[in-house]
Parts: structure tokens; sequence; C-alpha cells
């Protein structure tokens, strides 16, 4: 069997409080990977809000988001545009009472 290579671009975001902002500016990154090559795109941890996983905060509950969801909507458009995998870690709120870091 023949061995397959291709590249890995790995995502470095500056992270805000506007959420919206941060999956603009994610989408933008991931366009701009592809462009230079990138087949296999990684976002980071949590990449749409700030980090705050150092300690369990119940009001921040509210970050987390559904699969489907806001996520899943816009990278798997925008994996198919550029014809790349994505590999985009989520705040996944399962059911009430119920949430996970995730990956999709």
């Amino acid at each position: 069997m023949k061995n397959s290579k291709f590249n890995v671009g790995l995502l470095q975001l500056q992270i805000g409080e506007d959420l919206e902002a941060n999956v603009r500016n994610a989408v933008e990154a991931v366009k701009e990977a592809a462009t230079k090559g990138a087949q296999v795109i990684c976002l980071p941890e949590i990449y749409r809000s700030q980090y705050f996983c150092q300690k369990e905060d119940i009001d921040l509950f509210d970050l987390a988001e559904t699969i489907p969801g806001v996520s899943t909507e816009v990278f798997t458009k925008v994996a198919a545009e550029t014809g790349t995998y994505l590999v985009v870690p989520v705040f996944e709120k399962r059911a009430s009472g119920v949430y996970h870091n995730s990956l999709v």
C-alpha cells in the first residue's frame, strides 16, 4: 500500500469576548490555511470563546452549543468550500445539565 502524505494546518487565534467575531476570524484563518496548502486544519480548543476551563463556573455554561449548532453549520460549509478536513473543538451542551468538550 502506498503511503499518502497530506499537509496539516494548526491555527492560533486571538480570541475575544465577541463569539460571532471569533467564528468569523476562525473562518478566515481556515480559508487562509487552505490557500497555503493545508488539507487538514485544526482549530484551537474552545475556539469560539475565551478559555475558561481553569475552574468550573456554572455561569459560563451558556457558552455551550448544541451539535448540530453554530460550529457544525458554519464549518461544514467552509470545509466543503475549501476542500479541507477540519478539526473543530466545541463546548457542547448535550442535554440539560450535560456538557462535554467535544470534537467535530
